[in-house]
């Protein structure tokens, strides 16, 4: 068996968890241990996986519904193994995910973390032709050395993705899950953990990622948003040139989302046009103009060529 713990985090999706626990047990390379973390669902859903449950399937159950972060930190504390998966109960591990993710990590002992890229799938399922991550398929692994790196990617408007990902134990006890930064707390966390070890992405898609309603991380607020901002700005570095490249990315992003707040605020009719043009003021440094241009050209150009 692989010295791997599988965490699985499960809250009142009984049918999803049975499938979770079936694919890490269907692993070519098994898993020392899979222990399913509870965070306070309702007794159907230790009822529907009980059939699962032995020396090898755990059940850590919780009275009360916590936040993810806690049941996410306890999971972390409770593995005994030198790497250890959290996954969440509605996605389903490919049958070689550990094979490949722990085979990755025993051949580069200086990476902390590999994650990688995933199918989608839908509520039944079945996988929808479409990838996780569709930028860097079938193009080996990339190495993140820094929270710069890190930063990058995000600043880019990608990810790495969080629920796949494989951590040596030792290195993920060192960072801890900011519950403040709500749904980017994963970019926060790499970024952290990048700082400590190298983190790693496989293009591979060894992962199945269910896509389905009431999922809490298909929107951000703009108000998360900054905030996440305001960290990734912080990110330092030895290479000057890549911190220039991550503000200036940081800029763009941050100059689409008040062009689109302005854009909303306009479509309000009783809203004052000077506390629109507030929203867009010389104080705030990190609007650019010659971006702005740039976003609302692009727009129109691609308008225009929809119409013809």
């Amino acid at each position: 068996m692989s010295e791997i713990t599988v965490c699985i985090m499960s809250l009142n999706r009984p049918e999803y968890l049975c499938e979770a626990v079936a694919s890490a047990l269907a692993q070519t390379a098994l898993p020392q241990s899979i222990i399913i973390f509870d965070n306070g669902s309702e007794s159907s859903v230790l009822d529907a996986v009980n059939s699962y449950l032995s020396k090898d399937v755990r059940w850590i159950g919780s009275e009360v519904t916590h936040s993810a972060f806690w049941n996410f930190q306890r999971a972390i504390a409770e593995a005994e193994t030198e790497y250890v998966l959290v996954m969440h109960d509605d996605d389903r591990l490919c049958s070689d995910f550990i094979d490949k993710q722990v085979a990755f990590l025993d051949s580069n002992p200086e990476v902390g973390a590999v994650s990688c890229n995933s199918f989608l799938i839908n509520e039944q399922g079945q996988r929808n032709g479409r990838t996780l991550r569709s930028d860097f398929i079938d193009a080996g692994a990339e190495l993140y050395r820094c929270s710069v790196d890190v930063a990058l990617r995000y600043a880019n408007d990608s990810c790495i993705p969080f629920s796949s990902a494989v951590f040596r134990t030792k290195f993920v006890r060192k960072v801890a899950l900011q519950e403040e930064y709500g749904k980017v707390a994963d970019a926060v966390f790499f970024c952290d953990l990048a700082d400590t070890c190298v983190v790693a992405f496989q293009s591979e898609r060894l992962y199945e990622c269910r896509v389905h309603p009431g999922q809490d991380s298909v929107s951000f607020s703009p108000e998360i948003l900054n905030k996440l901002e305001n960290f990734l700005w912080t990110r330092n570095g030895v290479n000057e040139e890549r911190i220039n490249l991550l503000r200036n990315l940081l800029i763009s992003q941050h100059t689409f989302r008040k062009l689109l707040q302005i854009f909303k605020a306009l479509k309000q009719s009783n809203f004052p046009l000077k506390e629109v043009m507030e929203l867009c003021t010389v104080r705030d440094r990190r609007f650019s103009y010659s971006d702005a241009l740039k976003i609302i050209f692009n727009f129109f150009k691609n308008k225009l060529a929809g119409t013809t």
